[in-house]
């Protein structure tokens, strides 16, 4: 099977030889350049169809499931925002999963429980971002 590691080891062992192969005989940087970017191609088509299994193996289909449904996820909160999609998800008798910040949790114990007690899943989503992301928090 094809998998990201795969392709990743075989490029970096391709450019190891043609590095190397350099010393020999020169080679021109625009095939450097053509082998990174060859790599970069086929890491974004692996990438852009989960259905490839190209970094982990997906279930996309199961024949045995007769029933359309889909899984909705919610991240970075707790926050006074997580308060009206409940009020939503409940509305429609809709069950989520809640990829939570550690930080959003000590900031807002209480949703975090209502979250819970409502009969949602509770997700990992790191302590804290890197200040170097861009995910924008609404100022309260």
């Amino acid at each position: 099977m094809i998998t990201h590691k795969n392709i990743s080891i075989f490029f970096i062992l391709l450019l190891l030889l043609m590095f190397l192969g350099n010393f020999l005989m020169p080679i021109n940087i625009g095939l450097y350049l053509a082998v990174i970017f060859l790599w970069l191609g086929i890491n974004a088509l692996g990438s852009s169809r989960i259905s490839s299994n190209y970094h982990v193996k997906a279930f996309c289909h199961n024949p045995l499931e007769k029933e359309k449904k889909i899984a909705l996820t919610f991240d970075d909160g707790p926050s006074i925002y997580t308060l009206e999609v409940l009020e939503l998800l409940k509305k429609y008798n809709v069950k989520a999963t809640f990829f939570c910040i550690g930080k959003n949790i000590e900031t807002h114990p209480e949703i975090i429980q209502k979250v819970i007690s409502e009969g949602h899943l509770v997700g990992n989503h790191s302590y804290s971002h890197s200040k170097f992301l861009i995910f924008i928090m609404p100022k309260e």
